[in-house]
């Protein structure tokens, strides 16, 4: 993995960025990558904003958009426990509700390390912020928390068990009232 110097601050070069993108980052440089994107608001942003370019076919000088992506910071905190939207009595969700979200990491069935967990996402579009919700297999929410980025890591108070199987999900909300949704994930966590 290489990564580029900026001050004191260390990114992921923008080749890297893309190898990720591309699904080229593989094994090491892969979790190497996407444990810097949980930590590193700027590159969690370059990230998005080369997606954005891909999916809508604009070009741009990837060493331009560090500076911007630096200026922007993440903001977290944990939203009250809740059913997701449409698992609710009298909730559905509408039929025009946007595509299902795409996950990045971990993978459906992936095993994990318990102290380390990154959930990672593809962008569902301007506006959206996400909710990411971790349950155990008896379905009692475990963890939710919200993020405007598509990278969030569990906080180090939340503790899963190893050798155990748990489930995650993100939902989108946009600010005219649509949602999109990963759909549930499994991962079960190293013993």
């Amino acid at each position: 993995m290489s990564i580029t110097p900026d001050s004191a601050v260390e990114h992921l070069s923008p080749d890297t960025v893309a190898a990720f993108l591309e699904g080229r980052a593989c094994g090491e440089e892969r979790a190497r990558a996407v444990a810097h994107f949980a930590r590193c608001a700027a590159c969690r942003e370059e990230l998005r904003e080369v997606d954005r370019m891909v999916r809508h076919g604009r070009r741009r000088r990837l060493a331009m958009l560090v500076p911007l992506a630096a200026a922007a910071g993440a903001l977290f905190f944990l939203w009250p426990s809740q059913p997701p939207p449409g698992d609710a009595p009298g909730v559905v969700r509408s039929p025009t509700e946007a595509a299902r979200l795409t996950v990045v990491a971990p993978t459906s069935s992936a095993e994990v390390a318990a102290d380390s967990v990154v959930f990672t996402w593809r962008s569902a579009g301007v506006g959206a912020n996400y909710r990411v919700t971790v349950a155990t297999e008896d379905g009692s929410t475990v963890w939710t928390g919200t993020t405007g980025d598509t990278t969030v890591s569990l906080p180090d108070s939340v503790t899963l068990a190893p050798s155990r199987t748990w489930f995650w999900y993100v939902d989108a909300l946009f600010p005219d009232g649509r949602s999109s949704a990963t759909g549930i994930q499994r991962m079960r966590t190293r013993p």
